[in-house]
């Protein structure tokens, strides 16, 4: 018994755990070997709610491609007059591509317009950010208001526990995404 067992699984555990992939790059060269995974639809931005869509398309960029979400936070600079085009840079540039086309077609036409000709992924992002989160004295009066709305809540008479803890955490919320450190 014990024999024929020892001929049913002879050789499976001598298989090599060091297995060669065709993205096998020595250990100093930049590793390109993230692939383009569907995600399906990007989240719409209609012009309302941006703090919501840019936390949903965040997330959504990363999970197609992690550098996708890299080169909208840090852009992709641009060659010297002496500098030579490489894979790598090639490479960004094609990312930079993409983060662009996924973002842009979530957006209204209203805000379509407001990047049309913009051709780096980082400044769509800004724009759009500056057009809704606006500067620092505005963001700093709508937090604000809101905190004055936090000091002022109450539980209304027809409502829920439910519906008033709702309530509190998208205040909270909407406090936060304006940069508060509200504990």
């Amino acid at each position: 018994m014990k024999s024929e067992i020892e001929k049913k699984t002879h050789g499976f555990h001598t298989v090599s755990y060091t297995y060669e992939t065709s993205t096998s790059q020595s250990s100093n060269s930049f590793n390109l070997s993230f692939s383009t995974v569907p995600m399906g639809k990007p989240p719409h931005f209609d012009g309302t709610d941006y703090a919501l869509w840019s936390e949903d398309m965040q997330v959504h960029l990363y999970g197609i491609n992690p550098h996708l979400l890299t080169v909208v936070c840090v852009d992709v600079p641009q060659l010297g007059e002496d500098e030579a085009d490489t894979p790598e840079y090639e490479h960004d540039l094609f990312r930079n591509a993409q983060a662009m086309r996924v973002i842009r077609s979530s957006l209204c036409t209203m805000e379509y317009n407001k990047v049309r000709g913009i051709i780096s992924a980082k400044k769509i992002w800004e724009t759009l950010q500056m057009s809704h989160e606006s500067n620092d004295e505005v963001k700093e009066g709508k937090m604000d208001l809101l905190q004055g709305d936090l000091e002022a809540f109450v539980m209304k008479k027809d409502e829920t526990v439910q519906q008033m803890h709702d309530r509190l955490t998208l205040l909270v919320i909407e406090i936060k995404s304006l940069g508060s450190n509200l504990h």
